[in-house]
């Protein structure tokens, strides 16, 4: 039901919202680090399909022959770039990789290799969407390697409803994601995916802010 509007109305235009957070409030990037995001198949299950009579896919089995594709994404994570710009995926309890110092700012480019989009979340963390810029990709569309962002493609501004401080960012599939992040608040903390499902099967990692790294987390 419709009634008389009876109050103020004070919420605020999304154009208007990077007003209440300044860029340079942040500070000037001293790094930008390489993050990425990954989605791994099965290397023993694999499937074959067999199509009805108009063409389309009838039924899907398992079979762990070898033949066949291989049977979809079976876990996600998230990593950095290696040496040669290919994709590192890192479990949970693998040694810390980001360690930024406390009170810097850092650009993250958040590379999404998968064919989904994950909303990438940083606890503690204040930062502010940059920009998006699709990746070089090969005949199956997926990011070629080196991981190149694409010359030709555009650089895509933050949506109008991303200005502003934001603690999470939407990687979309076969792009870069770029973000400037404050880092103010020693200790240890995590960024993840948001999605619940992803979370809580190893698409989490550790951030590990301006404290020494005992043995237990090397």
């Amino acid at each position: 039901m419709v009634v008389p509007r009876t109050s103020v109305d004070r919420s605020v235009s999304p154009q208007q919202i990077m007003t209440l957070l300044p860029s340079e409030q942040l500070g000037h990037p001293t790094k930008i680090r390489k993050v990425s995001v990954n989605e791994m198949t099965s290397g023993t299950i694999f499937s074959d399909y067999t199509f009805n009579s108009l063409g389309f896919v009838n039924s899907i089995i398992q079979n762990v022959t070898g033949g066949g594709d291989p049977f979809g994404p079976t876990v996600s994570m998230l990593g950095t770039l290696d040496s040669f710009g290919a994709p590192a995926p890192f479990p949970w309890m693998d040694p810390i990789t980001e360690n930024p110092g406390n009170g810097t700012t850092e650009i993250w480019e958040i590379f999404n290799f998968t064919e989904d989009a994950h909303p990438i979340h940083m606890h503690l963390v204040e930062f502010q969407v940059v920009n998006r810029q699709p990746l070089l990709a090969d005949a199956t569309g997926m990011p070629s390697l080196p991981a190149t962002p694409d010359p030709l493609g555009i650089v895509r501004g933050p949506e109008a409803w991303e200005g502003g401080s934001k603690d999470t960012v939407t990687a979309y599939p076969g792009e870069v994601t770029r973000v400037k992040a404050r880092f103010d608040r020693k200790g240890m903390y995590v960024w993840h995916c948001h999605i619940l499902s992803h979370e809580d099967n190893d698409m989490m990692r550790p951030i590990c802010v301006a404290i020494r790294l005992t043995a237990q987390f090397r």
